[in-house]
């Protein structure tokens, strides 16, 4: 299945929910990024350029399926 979601692309800056991703990435892969949050960013552990963290604001999506027989489907949110 693929999957297409369209929307506007909005940075993330509140520190509570940067802190939620942070977290969320650590619980998943441990200290491969060691992603912290402080000024207001996140920051990976390797490096002084904070992360770029975006929410989508999804305006429609679609869905391809693939296989012995194709399909596809349209979302709108």
């Amino acid at each position: 299945l693929d999957v297409v979601v369209e929307g506007s692309a909005v940075p993330v800056t509140d520190v509570v929910r940067l802190e939620r991703i942070a977290d969320a990435y650590n619980g998943k892969y441990g200290d491969l990024f060691g992603f912290a949050v402080r000024d207001g960013a996140m920051f990976g552990a390797d490096t002084s350029d904070p992360a770029l963290v975006f929410e989508l604001d999804a305006t429609k999506g679609f869905a391809f399926g693939k296989g012995d027989v194709f399909s596809q489907t349209r979302y709108r949110f």
